[in-house]
Parts: structure tokens; C-alpha cells; sequence
């Protein structure tokens, strides 16, 4: 019996990297493989029925900017002395794991967004106090690790899109990279028809009226406002968000402005978003900045017409047109036409979200996990 030992922020399914890693581990724990998980935090539903040998919670410092580096120390002394046939890392947080997927470097994503924000296209809405400290803390807490543990030579990186192993290989030539692509459960996101009228039921939307949804906790550089202003043109629609709540006082302003503030539905943070995507017709998406955008990708999975950008992870599986609508940062007129045509073609997206379904079917976990194990089993 192989056993792997695997260190990860977050161990369940809430959030994108957390829900990536739970899937991966708890298929090989299925496969008989002998799997003990080292994290911060773990979802209680997943403790109570995971399948892996064990989930060691380490408990880190309090001081927020520090618990990234104090995650990297406990992981290594936790390890310290133990047999493993494989040690696994979901980021740049293990010193002597043998296989990393890098989900996303910091310093191109820090770099990205400043550069939007200095062509107007996105407000990071920071303090110039809090942007000065930005500069010196994130690249000390954050990217600093990822330069440390990323030049290890002997270490496998998988990428989770064709992009992201470009950046990847740019940033560290000597890094041995392959593009493994995030995938989705399409047993579990997929049309439910009983899910659709209890979720439009509770929240007070007919079965007629068009729904697009949005979803993701950072709704600055993910595109809430713009998503509000392309609904806000079409009085028959409404929008449900879901995702950790923030602030919503600027939505409800800005929604309140444009006559729509009825027509928002904020969710909050649900751990059946399969529900909400059964419920809408529609995803509107125009994030900043991705690395993967699982998301969309289970969007597809439940066959709603997907409005997104056209931005790593995203770029390599929708074709404009074909499975969804994708545009380039900034365009969001274009996006308003695609919204509007769609809306106005409702029986022409057939094609397109039959489309979208069989793309996430090609991407199910299933065939995903198969790439990962031939990976895993090469390095063990």
C-alpha cells in the first residue's frame, strides 16, 4: 500500500483549491492508497465521512499575515521522520514535497490586477497606507515561498492551465512542469429540475423569469459590479450571488442607482451551489484575473450559458459561441450583446448548453484523477 501524505490550507469542499485537493485525495484513499492530510482547517462534513486515514489539523498563530509561513513551518516539522511514498502540496507550502499543483502564483497575479487597475479596468479599492503595505507584506508572506520552494529541482509541478505552466516555466526555468486541467463532478452538477423550482420557490423568482447567478467570494477583482450593471438593462432577469459575504453596501448602491436593487438575490455562502446553478439559466462572470475558474467549468456542467472572460483556465475550454460567450477583460459592452442575444434567442442556446455539458463531461473528475494517478504513481 502506497501512502501519500498531502498539505493543503483547507481540506473540503468550500472554495476552489480546497475542493480540488478533496477530490483528488479522496479518490485515491478510495483506490486503496494510505493518505493522511496536514491542513489548517478542514469542512466538518467532510471530516465526518472522508475516506482518507486521517486529517491532522495544525494549529497555526492567529496573526493572520503570518499563518501562511507558519503553515510551512508546522507541515515540515509535522512530517519530520515519517515515511512517505509521496508528499503532496496544494501551492507552495511544503519544503520537501515531491509533487506540487500550482494553482496560481502570487506575483503574476499581484502584477495582473496593478496593471488593470492602472488602465482603469479594475479598483482594487485599497488605502494608500493599506497599498504600500501591500507591497512590502505580499511579497514577503506570499511570493518569497513560492520562489523558495518552486526552484527545487527535484520536485513535479503540475499547472492547471496551458497558460499558467507558461508563467510557471518563465518564473522557474529550472521547475519540471505538465498542464493537468482542474475538472468537475458532473454527477453532482448537472440539470436537477426538483432543485430548480425549490431554490426559484424560496428566493421568489417564477419559472419563467430569466436567472443569471454569480459566484465567488471576491467579488472586487471577479467582476460583481459589472455582472449588476449588464443585469440592470434587462428588467425581466434577475441575479443570485452566492458566495462568502462581504460588504454589500457599494452593490446595493450601485444597484440601487440603476433601478435593480429588487432584482439581487446575495445567497451568501452555500455548500450546495449545484442548487443555484440548477436554478439559473444563465452564469455571468467577468472576472479580472483566474487561474482555472472552476466555477464556470461546473456551470457548464449544469448546462447554463456561461458569460465569462477570456482569462487563464477559462481561454482553454470555452469556445466563443460554441459552449459559451467569453470576451477580453474590459469589454463588457460585448459582453451586454451576448447577454442581450441570448436572452433574445432563448431557444438557440439549446445547442450551446448541450455544448457546454459535454465539455465538463470530458473534464469529469474521473478522467482528471486518472492523469493525476499516472503522475502520482511515476514519482512513487
Amino acid at each position: 500500500m502506497k501512502r501519500i501524505a498531502t498539505v493543503c490550507t483547507q481540506y473540503g469542499y468550500a472554495g476552489g483549491t480546497a475542493r480540488v485537493t478533496t477530490e483528488l485525495m479522496e479518490r485515491f484513499a478510495r483506490d486503496g492508497y494510505e493518505v493522511d492530510v496536514y491542513c489548517a482547517k478542514a469542512d466538518d462534513d467532510i471530516l465526518a465521512h472522508t475516506k482518507v486515514h486521517a486529517v491532522q489539523l495544525l494549529s497555526l498563530t492567529k496573526i493572520g499575515l503570518l499563518q501562511h509561513w507558519h503553515l510551512i513551518v508546522k507541515s515540515h516539522r509535522a512530517l519530520k521522520g515519517k515515511a512517505y511514498d509521496l508528499v503532496y502540496a496544494a501551492g507552495a507550502l511544503c519544503l520537501n514535497a515531491n509533487l506540487i499543483t500550482v494553482h496560481m502564483l502570487i506575483a503574476e497575479r499581484r502584477h495582473s490586477l496593478d496593471a488593470l487597475e492602472k488602465r482603469g479596468l479594475y479598483h482594487q479599492g485599497y488605502s494608500p497606507l493599506k497599498r504600500w503595505l501591500r507591497k512590502i507584506y505580499s511579497p514577503l508572506i506570499y511570493e518569497l515561498p513560492e520562489k523558495w520552494i518552486y526552484r527545487n529541482p527535484h520536485t513535479k509541478y503540475v499547472c492547471v492551465s496551458e497558460r499558467e505552466e507558461s508563467s510557471f516555466e518563465q518564473a522557474f526555468p529550472m521547475g519540471h512542469g505538465t498542464v493537468i486541467p482542474n475538472g468537475v463532478d458532473t454527477e453532482l452538477m448537472k440539470p436537477d429540475p426538483k432543485a430548480r423550482e425549490a431554490v426559484r420557490e424560496r428566493y421568489g423568482v417564477s419559472s419563467q423569469e430569466p436567472l443569471f447567478c454569480f459566484v465567488g467570494s471576491e467579488w472586487g477583482h471577479k467582476g460583481l459590479d459589472v455582472a449588476i450593471r449588464i443585469v440592470a438593462r434587462h428588467p425581466e432577469a434577475k441575479l443570485v450571488i452566492v458566495g462568502k459575504e462581504q460588504d454589500r453596501t457599494p452593490y446595493l448602491e450601485q444597484a440601487r442607482a440603476l433601478g435593480c436593487e429588487n432584482r439581487l438575490i446575495f445567497a451568501g455562502f452555500s455548500a450546495h451551489v449545484e442548487q443555484f446553478y440548477a436554478a439559473a439559466d444563465f452564469m455571468i462572470f467577468p472576472t479580472c484575473y483566474e487561474t482555472f475558474g472552476l466555477v464556470v467549468l461546473e456551470a457548464m456542467a449544469a448546462e447554463l450559458v456561461v458569460f465569462s472572460t477570456r482569462v487563464y483556465g477559462i481561454e482553454d475550454y470555452i469556445q466563443n459561441g460554441v459552449n459559451g460567450f467569453v470576451v477580453d477583460v474590459g469589454q463588457w459592452d460585448e459582453m451586454e450583446k451576448q447577454v442581450s442575444y441570448a436572452l433574445t434567442h432563448f431557444e438557440e442556446m439549446k445547442s450551446l448548453r448541450a455544448a457546454a455539458r459535454e465539455t465538463a463531461v470530458e473534464m469529469d473528475w474521473e478522467q482528471v484523477y486518472q492523469q493525476y494517478k499516472k503522475v502520482f504513481d511515476c514519482q512513487t
